[in-house]
């Protein structure tokens, strides 16, 4: 089963072409790393296979349902992120914070809702059960990401999408980081498309691309 799959993808800017005619295919249980230099536009396609922009050209499938920017709700149910500057809500409890994409979606996150429950399971396996009701902008570098970690799988989704997951991390930190999400994703039997600019990241993943020269060329 192909979870998600893009063809002939194309992304411009003006006179200015990232990428053009990009085909994947990602499954079920499937880590990809996408590397390269700066200014490629691996965030760009990030974004794209994760229908927060929209191609100039090509198509996209998610589930064998043809997707689009418009896409809001199939995005929300099917799709998980984690950005490099965590975007959490620094007001809000790390426990609310999870909890952030069921209340976006209107589902309750009342105690003992499902999602409540699912939502304090999370916290356990990042390792931040004891610190749910902290403010998020008491948490170090490294514990936001575990919290952003968190909310990407709150919604059960089938693939997470990563955009350097570690790069404001101290190396300790990013190792840990690395394993933790990998071994989420596999435990959880979800796939995962990480950008990275680090290779010993991309090496834990089990395919690896390049972003160069507009084309996505195959590593391993």
């Amino acid at each position: 089963m192909t979870l998600l799959s893009c063809k002939k993808l194309t992304k411009k800017f003006g006179d200015l072409t990232l990428f053009e005619d990009l085909d994947l295919e990602i499954h079920p249980s499937e880590s990809v790393a996408i590397v390269g230099r700066s200014g490629e536009g691996k965030s760009t396609l990030l974004h794209l296979l994760g229908l927060l922009d929209t191609p100039n050209s090509g198509e996209i499938e998610l589930l064998g349902k043809k997707a689009t920017y418009q896409n809001h709700s199939l995005r929300n149910k099917h799709l998980g992120f984690i950005f490099q500057q965590f975007h959490l809500l620094e007001d809000y409890t790390v426990l609310e914070n999870v909890l952030m994409p069921a209340a976006i979606a209107r589902e309750s996150t009342k105690a003992g809702s499902p999602y409540h429950t699912r939502a304090l399971q999370l916290l356990e396996k990042v390792g931040l059960k004891d610190r749910q009701t902290q403010s998020a902008k008491l948490l170090s570098g490294g514990e936001k990401q575990r919290v952003a970690i968190a909310r990407a799988f709150l919604m059960n989704p089938d693939l997470i999408l990563a955009d350097e997951p570690s790069g404001n991390l101290d190396k300790a930190n990013a190792d840990s980081i690395h394993q933790l999400l990998l071994d989420f994703a596999r435990s959880e039997n979800k796939a995962c498309i990480i950008v990275t600019h680090d290779p010993q990241l991309a090496k834990l993943c089990a395919k690896q691309f390049q972003l160069s020269d507009k084309k996505l060329v195959p590593l391993n």
